[in-house]
């Protein structure tokens, strides 16, 4: 779902009254990419580093949808829900650097919490959904299924000490395929994430940080028949 329009803009006695009626919480933080241009969900343009946020309606938990907005306007939210900012998974696709524990999704405390190391190729994994939502207008989106990619990344950042299983790697592998199907990324013949990043490297004048794809690509080919039932999964390795 959409942010409600009645909530769209900033104040301290508006986001009060919207925390009412929705559980708010930071799922990642990015970077604004040259070039590019995102709005807030105050209808204000984002200008650096910015938040994307699951938020939730709490007699309805069905009614789910994402928003992103800036540095000081998160820090208003995280007032308001415990989060502590330095907890928050954190991810740069131009220099790969990163901050925040990937295990902290849920977390209200204000105090740095210790988990268990991240697991390289679940990183690596992690990293990879993160430049595809900074890299695509999927927050902001009002099309069905707006969110998939950040109730996706909020899954895997949940449990980041353990191998990807073959259902998170496919769950991004089939978010990459549709996204693809796009007339808007066909026309420019891309069919995978890595064709998505060196266009978006061409086009805006920039360099991403390479992330390793052949291990999910390869999960994709060997794993396509189930073990336990005939069902092949259709789509083909889009990373």
């Amino acid at each position: 779902m959409e942010w409600p329009k009645v909530f769209s803009d900033v104040g301290d006695d508006i986001r009060k009254k919207a925390f009412e009626k929705f559980d708010v919480e930071a799922i990642t933080k990015t970077t604004l990419l040259p070039g590019q241009e995102k709005t807030g969900y105050h209808k204000r343009k984002l200008t650096t580093d910015y938040y994307i946020f699951i938020f939730t309606d709490r007699e309805d938990k069905k009614k789910q949808g994402s928003f992103c907005c800036g540095v000081h306007a998160s820090k208003e939210w995280f007032k308001l829900n415990g989060q502590n900012a330095h907890n928050i998974a954190s991810y740069n696709p131009l220099t790969g650097e990163s901050s925040g524990d990937v295990g902290t999704v849920g977390t209200r405390s204000t105090t740095a919490i210790n988990h268990p190391k991240a697991n390289k190729e679940k990183k690596q994994l992690i990293n990879i959904l993160q430049t595809y939502i900074a890299l695509t207008d999927s927050i902001t989106s009002t099309k069905e299924g707006e969110s998939t990619a950040v109730k996706i990344l909020k899954k895997l950042i949940t449990h980041p000490s353990n191998l990807p299983e073959t259902s998170e790697i496919r769950a991004v592998n089939t978010l990459l395929y549709k996204t693809f199907t796009d007339i808007k990324y066909k026309k420019n013949d891309i069919t995978k994430y890595s064709e998505l990043v060196l266009f978006k490297e061409n086009s805006l004048g920039i360099t991403i940080r390479s992330i390793p794809v052949n291990y999910f690509n390869e999960n994709i080919k060997n794993n396509r028949e189930s073990k336990h039932s005939d069902y092949v999964y259709p789509n083909p390795p889009s990373f």
